[in-house]
């Protein structure tokens, strides 16, 4: 499910940059900066 998930993610990001670049880019950051987060926290315990 978490696959599935993550297609769909970037499925909207490419149609986002599409329409706004720079909108894209951000959620792109925000994306990520969620995941890294998640996998250090994960590290940490």
């Amino acid at each position: 499910m978490q696959a599935t998930a993550d297609i769909h993610r970037i499925a909207g990001l490419k149609q986002l940059a599409q329409k706004d670049e720079k909108a894209a880019l951000h959620e792109a950051a925000k994306q990520f900066e969620a995941l890294f987060v998640q996998i250090l926290l994960k590290q940490m315990r």
